[in-house]
């Protein structure tokens, strides 16, 4: 019998904040995002005011708080044994408009327009994280800033493998290994735009 693979909503709130940093996720119109940065909030944050109903949901679903004029995207969260802890979506990177940061933008850039609006993550083993959300969303793109700024982690890097290969192959440094051309990589061409630049794909 296959061994069911842990749910992401399973692990505590920390934790879980800490694991989306790095993940794709898909979002309802088809584009796909990196997640960049996260926040926690504990469940005695949530007992008060535009996040209170997080304390009824279940983990994995999304909620969409308005506060002030901005939108936030949460990911109800456990807390220990209870439910009513969340994440705040805080920081992505996208191909569009490069990286995004505060929970305000982020909430544009996805299309949040309604308070209360819920939805919940889908995880699928081998697919990015897929967000399905009810009721209307009204992306608003920024204009680009040259495109994507995310750092050059060996997960970034494993989605170019094949062209990162044949330029290796292609411009040798005597004495230097693959490992060494990577671990050079990362910190001559630094981000994911730079990376693009020189494979010759941007």
């Amino acid at each position: 019998m296959a061994k069911r693979t842990p749910s992401l909503f399973e692990l505590s709130v920390h934790e879980l904040a800490h694991q989306l940093v790095g993940k794709e996720l898909k979002l309802p119109d088809g584009r796909t995002i990196t997640i960049t940065s996260t926040e926690p909030y504990a469940r005695a944050d949530n007992n008060r005011g535009a996040y209170r109903p997080i304390l009824e949901m279940q983990p994995g679903q999304v909620y969409v708080a308005r506060i002030m004029n901005a939108f936030m995207f949460l990911i109800v969260a456990r807390e220990g044994e209870e439910v009513g802890a969340c994440v705040r979506i805080i920081g992505i990177d996208t191909s569009e408009a490069g990286e995004i940061e505060g929970g305000g933008r982020v909430g544009k850039y996805v299309g949040f327009v309604e308070h209360k609006q819920i939805g919940r993550i889908e995880e699928r083993a081998g697919h990015p994280l897929t967000l399905i959300m009810e009721g209307t969303l009204a992306p608003e793109i920024p204009a680009t800033n040259g495109g994507s700024k995310v750092k050059l982690t060996d997960r970034v890097l494993g989605r170019y493998a094949d062209e990162i290969g044949a330029h290796f192959m292609a411009h040798p440094i005597e004495a230097e290994s693959y490992n060494d051309f990577l671990e050079r990589i990362k910190r001559e061409w630094v981000n994911e735009a730079e990376l693009k630049k020189q494979l010759g794909l941007a």
